[in-house]
């Protein structure tokens, strides 16, 4: 894929600790959050604009007022708190005509939040309930057992992976 980057994460230590692998991985990124002064910050933007790196890792402090037109993908690696919040980093691509898209990370234990985000975006949104989600008789804090084959003695799911329990979902924010 081309075009600049933007993931934003939860915490400071957690921008940093991404942003450092991504560059130990040869990618160009920096990192942006509330502790840096605002010389720093001003000169990591400025470098952004200016396309000396191609990723950006921040926290929400680069969600509002950034102007930058060239990013085309927006990464939430955690979701934020509120809905509002998502909006503004979503709103960081696709700007001036361009196409942009935004990839969310969801792990179980932001469901909630999602479920928040997609209430925000459209007032007639309910969430769709899980498959086999009818009540079961199996201690549900007890883990799935899986027999030598990997699927759980399921013969109609043989040779197919477990499914991870995190999700990964992607929204497409094209302007048309």
């Amino acid at each position: 894929r081309d075009g600049s980057v933007i993931v934003f994460v939860k915490t400071k230590r957690l921008a940093e600790r991404i942003a450092y692998k991504l560059q130990d991985e040869n990618f160009q990124a920096e990192v942006m959050h509330g502790d840096l002064h605002q010389g720093k910050r001003s000169r990591v933007i400025r470098n952004f604009r200016n396309h000396q790196f191609r990723i950006l890792v921040a926290t929400d402090v680069a969600a509002r007022g950034l102007d930058v037109p060239h990013v085309e993908h927006v990464i939430n690696h955690n979701l934020p708190q509120s809905p509002e919040d998502y909006i503004h980093r979503i709103g960081r691509t696709a700007r001036a005509g361009n196409s942009g898209a935004a990839l969310n990370l969801i792990s179980p234990a932001e469901k909630h939040l999602w479920h928040a985000i997609q209430r925000r975006i459209d007032p007639n949104y309910r969430p769709e309930k899980p498959k086999g989600s009818g009540h079961s008789r199996r201690n549900k804090g007890a883990p799935k057992r899986f027999n030598n084959t990997g699927n759980g003695g399921n013969k109609r799911n043989s040779g197919k992976k477990p499914q991870s329990k995190g999700q990964k979902t992607h929204t497409d924010h094209r302007k048309p």
